[in-house]
């Protein structure tokens, strides 16, 4: 079964230039908060991939783990896009993939929604939020997906 948690940026800074932008003081608190409650519950080695956002890296720093940065996981990024990206992941694995709304929400709607289509408005992510889903197939090779979790780093 693989793992795969989806977590949104923490707080960033307003700016033009969108992959230079930095979290904010706040942000850093989110994401120092929900790296400490993530680092209690995941297995000994998971992947962390990071869009090339300053914001998405600096997220991800939090946990401590080495990065995979991917430009296909930038803000300007569809859903649909990182369908073959998520394609490289393995059964038995956990991979945490640190990305932006409205991709991000689309993407849980695509899972939850089990018929490969976005909800009609993008599913809201708040700011340092994870989703957690359980993937697998079943007996007759169909997509299982089960929402593990869902934590917001006010919350913790």
């Amino acid at each position: 079964m693989l793992n795969l948690i989806l977590w949104r940026h923490a707080q960033a800074e307003v700016g033009d230039k969108d992959l230079a932008r930095r979290l904010t003081k706040k942000g850093r608190k989110q994401a120092r908060k929900m790296a400490a409650f993530l680092r209690e519950k995941l297995p000994e080695k998971p992947e962390l991939w990071v869009s090339e956002a300053k914001r998405s890296r600096q997220t991800a720093a939090y946990l401590g783990r080495p990065t995979r940065r991917l430009a296909g996981l930038n803000p300007n990024v569809a859903a649909y896009d990182i369908a073959p990206i998520l394609g490289e992941c393995g059964e038995n694995q956990t991979v945490i993939v640190v990305g932006h709304q409205p991709w991000i929400g689309d993407l849980a709607a695509l899972l939850l929604n089990g018929n490969g289509e976005v909800a009609a408005r993008s599913w809201a992510f708040k700011r340092g939020a994870i989703w957690w889903f359980e993937i697998g197939r079943t007996a007759d090779d169909t997509l299982s997906v089960k929402l593990r979790m869902v934590m917001n780093p006010k919350d913790i």
